[in-house]
């Protein structure tokens, strides 16, 4: 008679072996794409260009919003006249191919080193993000067309944070591209920025909460300890302190308008295969991708934050 043993958490049952991994190719690349999904800020900031197979993209900057001539006014019989048109500066981004190999000895395959297995694939993807993350944040520091302005105080101390934010939407929705008259529907500042250091400056701030009282009292962020998930109507995404953005820099941008991003490779983990001469298996993890910057004018950064 058998016996049905119940398995109440994921570690009750049978327990994973690298021996099991080996056997099993595949599991291992499953593995690092599930832990590494949505783990880069380009992707949730940038919109989707579509792939490429040449490893250059080209692209126009600051191409203008509206046509060059308004829209005619058709008589009948008559034909509409064509659209004159204007792009911005002609711009090539190349592919980059970052990667790292996790690696299984045959001695961690024999002494069962599983917990050397799980600390690779944490490391392999902490570090392609940081590393994307970095590439990321420097199209917009490196970029002399991405408007910047100081903070008249650094947030840790200053009152004046809601005029900050609001100024730089301010810059980005006035923002003018091309010489049209009536350029009125430009930009669109929906999202911002700010690193782990600045998330608690807002917290601990007394003058950007004190909107919160009375029947608000309970939404006060220094009560609830989190950020709401729309400041000023601007979505707010955190960054890690000490990383590729500064934490005396706030971004501020209409999401999707300011870049793109165009896999070449998007992000892939080889099965585990052998290598005889070092007596390891291996799998190989990368991403072969452009970033660019097509509306410069569409972001702001606060400096001296």
């Amino acid at each position: 008679m058998s016996t049905i043993m119940p398995i109440q958490a994921v570690y009750d049952g049978p327990r994973v072996t690298v021996n099991d991994l080996v056997k099993n190719p595949t599991v291992v690349p499953r593995r690092i794409l599930e832990i590494a999904q949505n783990q880069f800020i380009s992707d949730s900031i940038l919109r989707n260009a579509g792939s490429n197979d040449s490893g250059l993209v080209e692209f126009y900057q600051s191409t203008p919003l509206f046509a060059n001539t308004s829209a005619a006014i058709r008589a009948e019989f008559g034909e509409y006249m064509f659209a004159q048109t204007s792009l911005g500066i002609p711009t090539v981004a190349a592919t980059v191919d970052r990667g790292l190999s996790i690696l299984i000895s045959d001695e961690m395959r024999m002494r069962n080193k599983i917990d050397m297995v799980n600390i690779q694939m944490n490391q392999v993807r902490n570090t392609l993000r940081r590393d994307w993350d970095y590439s990321f944040f420097n199209l917009f520091l490196a970029n002399p067309s991405v408007p910047t302005f100081a903070v008249s105080t650094a947030w840790a101390t200053s009152t004046n944070i809601r005029q900050d934010i609001l100024k730089g939407v301010k810059t980005v929705n006035n923002a003018v591209t091309g010489a049209q008259a009536q350029n009125f529907l430009n930009f669109f500042a929906d999202t911002m920025v700010i690193t782990e250091t600045q998330k608690y400056n807002l917290l601990s701030s007394a003058q950007f909460n004190q909107i919160y009282q009375g029947n608000l009292a309970d939404e006060n962020l220094q009560y609830t300890g989190v950020l709401p998930q729309k400041i000023l109507n601007l979505d707010v995404l955190v960054t890690k302190s000490g990383g590729a953005l500064p934490d005396s820099s706030v971004l501020i941008m209409e999401r999707g308008t300011v870049g793109f991003y165009s896999d070449e490779e998007p992000l892939q983990a080889t099965p585990l295969y052998r290598d005889q001469p070092r007596r390891t298996w291996r799998s190989d993890v990368n991403r072969r991708s452009a970033m660019g910057l097509d509306q410069p004018l569409a972001a702001v950064i606060l400096t001296a934050c």
